[in-house]
């Protein structure tokens, strides 16, 4: 059963992450079309529920110290608030 969504901008790089680990949950993801609140329609994948571990470690050690600080700014500017606490700065 594939139950793991995320956003499209941490997608590709979680992808990237698995690829880069030679992670068998790269292989594994399917695609799906994804339907934004906009209304757009986008491929996307999904992965299996057993790459939840995989997706939180990416977000703690990669995403949040490489990426949050840029997303947050133009997304939701009063999140940046909470990253030096996620940081632990």
């Amino acid at each position: 059963m594939f139950l793991l969504h995320h956003g499209r901008s941490v997608g590709r790089l979680f992808s990237q992450f698995l690829q880069d680990k030679n992670s068998e949950f790269y292989t594994r993801r399917s695609k799906y079309p994804h339907t934004f609140p906009d209304g757009r329609v986008l491929p996307a994948y999904i992965y299996h529920i057993d790459a939840l571990p995989m997706f939180i470690r990416f977000i703690n050690e990669d995403w949040i110290p490489n990426h949050a600080q840029r997303y947050f700014k133009d997304k939701d500017s009063l999140a940046l608030n909470y990253l030096p606490k996620l940081l632990g700065k």
